[in-house]
């Protein structure tokens, strides 16, 4: 017997809606996972940039840490020419003939010293000068921004232009919390050399992460 015109519309019908709904939860399926894809490649992507940027940050902090090394020693050669032996590693010494009992960079211990060493403005020259101050070991001193905008709250014109990080938390125009530390090694490998390891370190995505920038500097 053959079926009726209307069963076998009836069927049709019934077998497109079929089709259609197994089309409609594909699509959705194929969506989703697009969509989650493309969110996950989204987060990693920005991740990636944070960290990227962090990280250059990092290394530009602990690089500015050993050049601040330098500059104390490279200061005390043109402010010591007639005792550079004793004068070329110490640090907050103006007379020369205290060099012999001076601070020095490094200490007297063969394990090195850790330090920090932040710029302090003398507003009366409007000049920076070096503090040095040693730190007890496994220390983590926090670096606080100082937005250069701030400097003439001081009768200062800016011409750093922008911003610098300094351990200085008292700065008189204002420090802001940096997520960054940093930890400044010295260790002396002679009477007229030392290492100079500055480390940085922040916290990412939930995990502590450091970057190292070391450099052996002489008495030339």
């Amino acid at each position: 017997m053959k079926p009726s015109p209307l069963s076998s519309i009836l069927q049709r019908f019934r077998s497109r809606s079929a089709e259609t709904l197994a089309e409609v939860i594909i699509a959705i399926t194929v969506l989703t996972l697009g969509t989650g894809s493309a969110s996950i490649l989204v987060t990693t992507s920005i991740r990636a940039t944070t960290s990227g940027e962090n990280r250059l940050v990092a290394y530009n902090l602990a690089r500015e840490g050993v050049e601040m090394v330098r500059n104390i020693r490279d200061t005390n050669w043109l402010r010591f020419p007639g005792d550079r032996a004793n004068c070329w590693d110490t640090y907050g010494v103006t007379n020369p003939a205290l060099c012999g009992t001076a601070n020095k960079l490094g200490g007297t211990d063969p394990g090195g010293q850790d330090v920090i060493i932040w710029p302090e403005l003398e507003i009366e020259n409007k000049l920076f000068k070096w503090n040095v101050e040693v730190l007890p070991p496994n220390s983590s001193p926090q670096l606080y921004i100082i937005d250069t905008n701030r400097l003439d709250l001081m009768h200062i014109p800016d011409t750093l232009g922008g911003k610098f990080y300094t351990h200085d938390s008292t700065w008189s125009g204002g420090a802001i919390p940096s997520p960054y530390s940093r930890v400044v090694n010295i260790v002396k490998s002679g009477s007229s050399e030392m290492v100079v390891t500055s480390t940085v370190t922040w916290e990412e995505n939930g995990n502590t992460v450091s970057i190292d920038f070391m450099d052996k500097l002489i008495n030339y």
